[in-house]
């Protein structure tokens, strides 16, 4: 196997909640991929090699200094045929105020807006949400019936 004299990081996304870290690497076309990772309490590395016919293979690899820690043993991780995802659990319940140990922005890792919750959002309870919404929908029908946003009050 001839492998590019060149690695590029993957376009990676991220998102947290208190407990865990959901990280997810963009590569294109997974089937025949030769790949292996390193998953460390503090660290994260990710290499692999797509060979698409006729062309020169591309070598991928992402290595990713956490900002805290977390339990490798409790990694799960899952492909298909666009992307590389792994669920990652922290050792302490907190948010990070980053992925990386490092300040530096890097240039392919991007918030996964999918999966992002706020702080304040992941503390609320599922009896919490649902009173919100409902207040949410008494507040619309409010409005509804003084004739606000009623097209047929407004003919």
């Amino acid at each position: 196997m001839a492998i590019s004299s060149e690695t590029i990081p993957p376009f990676t996304r991220w998102a947290q909640r208190e407990d865990k870290l959901y990280i997810t690497l963009e590569v294109n076309n997974t089937n025949g991929l030769k790949s292996r990772h390193n998953i460390q309490e503090d660290r994260l590395e990710y290499f692999c090699v797509k060979e698409i016919k006729g062309q020169e293979p591309v070598s991928y690899e992402l290595k990713i200094d956490f900002y805290g820690k977390i339990d490798p043993q409790k990694t799960v991780m899952k492909e298909n045929d666009k992307e590389i995802s792994f669920v990652l659990f922290k050792l302490t319940k907190k948010f990070w105020p980053r992925l990386v140990s490092s300040e530096k922005k890097l240039h392919y890792l991007k918030t996964d807006f999918d999966r992002w919750i706020d702080r304040d959002d992941d503390s609320d309870t599922e009896a919490e949400k649902e009173e919100n919404l409902n207040n949410l929908m008494d507040a619309m029908g409010q409005v509804s019936e003084m004739g606000y946003g009623n097209e047929e009050t407004d003919k």
